[in-house]
């Protein structure tokens, strides 16, 4: 739970982006740029299927490799053999991660529609149905899967982007503390990790025309050193060194765009509590590699929608 005097200071906050959200997308409008997205109706998919327009102006991730439409239905899920994998992967990896000494933590991060389910036409006369992550929430009692403080703090502000897939400064924070709290670390206070607004190319309004927008970001209060690049993205390894902490302490985070993202992916946040922070971009761990950084924790983070292809994948 977020303390109260966070919550006030939160809401001032989210009030001070949407006022600004009501301007740009006005001064957007009168350049020309972003009227055919406004116009869009309830339903409508992007040109290239990959993306709906909900209510209130959300946009949402729609099919896909992964069939997201029918895992929200129930109608598919993870199968027994890639469960049953995955579940050895995950004793291997809390068994070799405790052996080192290393604390770990798997977070699995909440999908949009589950959060908005009302704005989403994937979820239009649907019943949510048993998804490959209860599955796991079963079995697995280290798994963090923040939904329910995602929407208690929805009540008082907006917690992910609405032209994006992803979660915003607000919902990354409540991300951060739950994986902060799995591998034994202090929780931030709201605005411990400091803010400020930076341009960002929505990946969901995108699929119908290009332009930037503001966005509250955690600060970069960092360097960022690309170790190995993508291919176009799985297989990016960036190390993070932080220039707020001075504690020795490093982190590995494999991860997808969750982790990644510059304006609020989990990396960013940990910057503010470690003083060197790796990002891999997989959920492959090269235990050589891992023992050459010599991390305090581990963390394997994946989106809902991925976990029906199986966790963490076998070296």
């Amino acid at each position: 739970m977020i303390a109260i005097e966070g919550l006030k200071v939160m809401q001032g906050d989210f009030a001070y982006d949407v006022d600004w959200r009501v301007r740009e997308y006005a001064e957007l409008a009168d350049d020309h740029i972003g009227l055919a997205i406004d116009g869009l109706e309830y339903g409508e998919i992007s040109p290239d299927g990959s993306a709906t327009a909900g209510d209130e102006g959300f946009l949402f991730i729609k099919g896909g490799s992964n069939s997201w439409d029918a895992q929200i239905a129930g109608e598919a899920i993870i199968s027994e053999v890639d469960f049953v994998r995955s579940c050895e992967d995950l004793t291997e990896f809390n068994e070799k991660c405790q052996s080192r000494g290393i604390a770990s933590a798997v977070v699995v991060v909440p999908e949009k529609d589950i959060v908005y389910p009302e704005f989403s036409p994937n979820c239009r006369d649907v019943t949510l149905g048993t998804r490959s992550v209860d599955i796991f929430l079963k079995d697995f009692e280290n798994i963090s899967y923040p939904l329910a403080e995602i929407l208690d703090l929805k009540r008082y502000v907006e917690v992910y982007h609405k032209r994006d897939s992803h979660f915003n400064a607000f919902g990354g924070f409540v991300v951060a503390n739950a994986c902060l709290q799995k591998i034994g670390c202090e929780a931030f206070f709201y605005r411990e990790a400091p803010f400020n607004h930076a341009k960002f190319q929505d990946d969901l309004a995108v699929k119908w025309e290009r332009f930037e927008t503001m966005r509250r970001s955690v600060r970069p209060d960092y360097s960022e050193t690309v170790l190995a690049n993508g291919n176009p993205l799985t297989g990016l390894h960036l190390r993070i060194d932080s220039h707020v902490v001075n504690n020795g302490k490093k982190i590995i985070i494999y991860g997808d765009s969750y982790s990644w993202n510059p304006d609020a992916g989990l990396c960013r946040y940990m910057a503010y509590r470690f003083e060197t922070v790796h990002f891999i971009w997989s959920r492959q761990i090269d235990w050589d590699v891992l023992d050459a950084i010599g991390p305090d924790a581990v963390v394997m983070e994946s989106a809902e929608r991925f976990l029906i292809g199986g966790l963490v994948r076998r070296g």
